[in-house]
């Protein structure tokens, strides 16, 4: 499982930090919701209409394409945004991915989510 978040709120996050953060701190800037990749490219897919991406065996994914491999296949980063959240007074404005690619797919083509 993985930590996302939108690149918005990694902005927010970040002004956040600069501004209300003590220095030296590190903060874990995710959304509420991990995931894997599968999880979260399939839910574009879905999203945009598109066919679901395709599965491959973990064994040819690392002989095709060995360095994405080495940090897509397996990996699991847990991180929590409890930190960020109770320091610098932020939330995600999109608490989980799929409020973020829903977002995408609604913003009218040329525009970022959130922005007129």
């Amino acid at each position: 499982m993985l930590g996302w978040i939108h690149h918005q709120d990694a902005a927010a996050a970040t002004v956040a930090a600069l501004e209300h953060g003590r220095p030296g701190q590190a903060y874990n800037l995710v959304d509420d919701l991990p995931a894997t990749w599968r999880e979260v490219y399939s839910a574009m897919a879905r999203a945009f209409g598109a066919p679901p991406p395709p599965r491959l065996p973990r064994w040819v994914f690392r002989l095709v394409a060995p360095y994405v491999a080495s940090f897509a296949v397996g990996t699991s980063i847990r991180a929590a945004n409890a930190k960020a959240r109770a320091e610098l007074g932020w939330h995600p404005a999109y608490s989980t991915y799929h409020q973020g690619i829903a977002a995408m797919v609604s913003a009218p083509a040329g525009r970022e989510p959130g922005r007129v």
